[in-house]
């Protein structure tokens, strides 16, 4: 049996707190679990037949996917209600995000299609067409591709994400149940049941590049943690086939139980566990020999395998037997049986935090710094190892993505921060360093404003331009000159919760950026400026869901152009009554094609606002023909409209309203 990693375990060692979640597939409900007491603590109403939950980055929300209903249901977490229900497509299924958590994708295997649902308005933005019978959406976390696997079709549907369209369908074996992205996401492979092989796909070109033959009808692939070994579950002969993914071959096959259906590896990749189906037990192996160490006798027909964070515990669920068996990892034996009821098809935790930044740093013992992040939870603790020992100073959770504390006294000039939740999953690491004085680089105090207008203390919106205005030593002045726009420029990145923005100029008091597309779905963000090995305190700053900004230039005159040939409107050139303009703002929104941070918006497809803007001119409204995007740039907006009838000359004010909110008010030259 698997040698004890610890000879003795306290008390406390033996039960995680905090929750799990449970989906019940026979009953509209999902369980959450104290993991302290190992019982349902209470039940969120989902849907019929839920077959999948999806936790977002932050830990707050969920979403479930109802085959029965043909609908999602999103879950508050924090109060464990369901918000509401979403329609989708038919038979969904399948769930995943974008990495920022922006977006949703629902695979239908009733409808051949995957529904986009943007997270920040709760409604469906976009239906993508695919093949026979979708089972499975995977997102690449490096972007910018969906692959959906089409059972029926024998194929793999790659989608843009950007775009929101297939660019690409790679035909593959008979009956592909999975796409298993590797550990070096370079690489993913495709699990065939019908032809007994798996697909070798490079994520970098999109193309199917070899197969491995392993028959046994697989159902599953997993990986050890340097993906160099898969590992094919054979449920028709009750094996698992170990591959070489350099050399493409099949180095061994184990045998375990009857219809094996899931495995989980070991994060040091020495010890397996495989859950069988139909001999009701869990099959442990040594992975270093390739050979099966004992088994393990849980409930009826277990199905899923869960690691708890720190790999004392493994969960799983028995759908036979409405139950969850609790397998202690150091002694291979079941420590406890959780009573679910009805058929608990996944046991899933919340999101390990992450840890992006620590604002400001370095700060002297005493400061009140912010730690951000994602998935921080009401029990998140911080952890500042320092050569003298672990401190965990008191903090205060401030939504799903801010840690506040007052730095503690250690000996020393740093610590390594972490930040660790109820359930034991830990964040990164950040170095911490101690400071005498506050850092020179600063935001002044509401610095942070939209980028046209320039109104202080207004709300800023996502995919806007922003300008940030500080003390900012040691930035040089630079500007962007190629797109994906960088998010270090001149020396100087600037973070909203500690995600960097895309740059488009720096200098010592003012950068120009375009704030994350994320922001849409937030009502406040902290924005910070790191210059070399300093950050700044946070500057919190207000988040709407569009706040509109008109660009003009030294004159006062608003940006401009004539419809018909696109030159400037100017008091030489002015615009007529009647004639159609182009004016060109930032600050209104989202946009039914989704914009991407860093990218310009595309040059062959037009990408209306999602809000419908009013423009007027003088006092009287104008007709706006179109409301979008300006292909070719990042975080800018035209709105083409009509002058109205009966505008007096030389000049009139014009000001856009988009989502209750004003514009400033800015010069057209017109004519008689």
């Amino acid at each position: 049996m698997r040698l004890l990693v610890m000879a003795v375990l306290s008390a406390a060692s033996l039960y995680a707190q905090g929750v799990a979640y449970v989906v019940d597939n026979a009953r509209p409900l999902v369980q959450v679990v104290d993991l302290g007491s190992r019982q349902v603590r209470t039940s969120i109403p989902t849907g019929n037949e839920a077959s999948e939950m999806f936790i977002l980055p932050n830990n707050r929300f969920a979403f479930v996917s109802n085959q029965l209903d043909n609908n999602v249901a999103l879950l508050d977490l924090a109060s464990n209600t369901r918000v509401t229900t979403i329609p989708t497509g038919q038979a969904p299924g399948s769930l995943d995000a974008t990495p920022d958590g922006r977006f949703v994708y629902v695979a239908h295997e009733g409808s051949n299609d995957v529904t986009v649902i943007d997270t920040g308005t709760r409604r469906a933005v976009a239906t993508i067409p695919v093949e026979a019978t979708p089972v499975q959406v995977n997102i690449s976390p490096r972007g910018p591709f969906a692959y959906v696997v089409n059972q029926d079709a024998a194929s793999i549907s790659v989608i843009d994400t950007g775009r929101n369209q297939v660019v690409k369908t790679l035909v593959v074996g008979q009956r592909p149940v999975q796409f298993a992205i590797s550990p070096s996401l370079t690489t993913a492979w495709v699990v065939n049941n019908g032809s007994g092989t798996l697909s070798v796909v490079d994520l970098n070109q999109n193309a199917v590049t070899g197969s491995v033959a392993v028959g046994g009808g697989p159902v599953a692939v997993v990986f050890s943690g340097d993906g160099r070994r898969a590992y094919a579950i054979l449920r028709n002969v009750g094996r698992v086939a170990v591959v070489d993914t350099q050399q493409l071959r099949v180095i061994t096959q184990i045998t375990v139980g009857s219809q094996p259906v899931d495995m989980a590896v070991t994060s040091d990749s020495l010890f397996a566990y495989v859950s069988n189906q139909g001999s009701n037990t869990v099959t442990i192996l040594d992975l270093s020999s390739n050979t099966p160490e004992g088994e393990v006798a849980v409930g009826r027909s277990p199905f899923g395998l869960q690691f708890d964070p720190n790999e004392d515990f493994l969960y799983v669920t028995n759908l036979g037997s409405g139950t969850v068996s609790v397998i202690d990892v150091n002694t291979d034996t079941v420590r406890s049986t959780i009573a679910v009821g009805g058929v608990p098809v996944q046991f899933t935790f919340l999101n390990a935090p992450t840890l992006a930044e620590i604002a400001p740093n370095p700060a002297p013992a005493g400061a009140q710094v912010s730690l951000r992040g994602e998935g921080f939870v009401a029990g998140s603790t911080a952890r500042f190892a320092t050569a003298s020992g672990t401190l965990t100073p008191p903090v205060t959770v401030v939504p799903s993505n801010t840690l506040q504390l007052a730095v503690p006294q250690f000996s020393g000039t740093s610590a390594v921060v972490s930040v660790v939740n109820p359930d034991g999953a830990s964040s990164e690491e950040i170095t911490f360093r101690l400071a005498t004085t506050p850092p020179a680089v600063s935001i002044s105090a509401g610095g942070v404003v939209e980028g046209a207008g320039f109104a202080r203390g207004a709300p800023i919106s996502g995919n806007s331009i922003v300008s940030v205005f500080g003390a900012f030593p040691g930035v040089t002045s630079q500007s962007a000159v190629a797109f994906p726009l960088p998010t270090t420029l001149g020396n100087a990145t600037v973070s909203f919760n500690g995600a960097p923005a895309p740059l488009l100029y720096t200098s010592a008091g003012q950068i120009n950026l375009v704030a994350p597309v994320r922001l849409l779905a937030l009502e406040t963000v902290q924005v910070t400026v790191t210059v070399g090995a300093q950050t700044s305190a946070p500057e919190t700053v207000g988040v709407a869901p569009a706040s509109p900004g008109i660009f003009v230039s030294l004159d006062g005159a608003g940006a401009f152009l004539h419809g018909a040939d696109l030159s400037l409107v100017t008091a030489a050139r002015p615009a007529r009554a009647g004639e159609a303009i182009v004016m060109f703002l930032t600050g209104l929104g989202a946009t039914n094609l989704p914009p991407v941070d860093g990218q310009p918006a595309p040059l062959d497809r037009l990408a209306p606002t999602a809000l419908a803007p009013t423009v007027t001119v003088g006092s009287t409204p104008a007709l706006v023909r179109f409301s979008g995007l300006a292909p070719g740039f990042s975080g800018l907006y035209q709105i083409n409209f009509d002058v109205p009838a009966g505008t007096a000359a030389p000049t009139a004010l014009v000001a856009v309203v988009a989502g209750g909110r004003t514009s400033n008010s800015v010069r057209l030259a017109v004519g008689p």
